[in-house]
């Protein structure tokens, strides 16, 4: 079967593609990308990817395509792609990257883009019954800047961690900022809850602007619940009575274990229910 992917606006086959090795994302890492759920048709968050993408580009002064540039474009790029591809649930993957020219300093700023859709199979966004298991990546620290907070696609840190990952037993890492608080996970953000109140770290320490830490946020504050985006080290962590982790793919995750701590997972399961419930899947 065809896999069809939407370059520049034009849906061609993933095959036909040819990116080139001039393309500056390859060569300097010049470029940000989205992950991006899609649930029965529905795109999930589809205002914050944007959101997160239109700050990337302000900030590295890349001009986006008309295709993606706003919320009604970008959604029928996604959801036209999604059809050709007979997807209803799955996760869209946007990598932009600046046009060809120039070495360190670039020749323009104009970019292309490109999309592409995966089936994931499985109930979205599904409590599992089986918590992480979640250890710390010790090898470098997460330097707090504006950098941080942008999805680019130069992710050698997160990459470096990854490769920790597979040397453990963990399902999943913290990672530290530069002050040695906890700053996120490798691919999520991170939530811990102490006596019913819900603490995670504020995006001044360094975290990516998750869409789906977002989207926890106003929703806990919807339903008067009590939350804290403060920072806290790794005995805050050891010390909760629940830790989860968030992302735009897999929605709310528990943590059922972080060394010998075991966690209990009451309210992450309260706070999925409705999550689920305000997201109508």
């Amino acid at each position: 079967m065809t896999s069809w992917v939407n370059l520049d606006g034009w849906i061609e086959d993933q095959n036909s593609v040819d990116i080139g090795l001039s393309n500056r994302s390859f060569n300097y890492g010049d470029g940000l990308f989205e992950s991006i759920r899609i649930i029965e048709g529905k795109i999930i968050g589809l205002e914050l990817h944007l959101g997160r993408l239109l700050f990337g580009a302000r900030f590295l002064e890349i001009r986006l395509s008309k295709h993606i540039s706003t919320a009604i474009t970008l959604e029928k790029s996604i959801l036209e792609l999604a059809a050709k591809n007979q997807v209803k649930n799955g996760k869209v993957k946007l990598i932009v990257f600046r046009k060809e020219g120039g070495l360190y300093t670039p020749d323009e700023n104009d970019s292309h883009f490109i999309l592409h859709v995966k089936e994931l199979a499985g109930k979205p966004f599904s409590f599992s019954l089986k918590g992480l298991q979640l250890g710390v990546f010790e090898d470098l620290l997460k330097p707090i800047n504006t950098l941080s907070s942008i999805k680019s696609t130069s992710s050698v840190f997160f990459v470096k961690a990854g490769l920790a990952k597979k040397k453990t037993v963990f399902d999943e890492l913290i990672v530290l900022n530069n002050l040695k608080n906890v700053c996120e996970a490798i691919s999520s953000n991170i939530f811990c809850v102490v006596n019913g109140a819900v603490y995670t770290p504020p995006l001044s320490s360094g975290c990516l602007p998750g869409t789906m830490r977002a989207q926890v946020i106003q929703l806990l504050h919807s339903k008067g619940m009590v939350l804290h985006e403060l920072d806290f080290d790794l005995a805050f962590v050891q010390n909760s009575d629940e830790v989860f982790l968030t992302n735009a793919i897999h929605g709310i995750q528990w943590v059922s274990g972080f060394g010998l701590k075991r966690y209990y997972c009451s309210k992450t399961k309260e706070i999925s229910l409705m999550l689920n419930e305000s997201l109508g899947v």
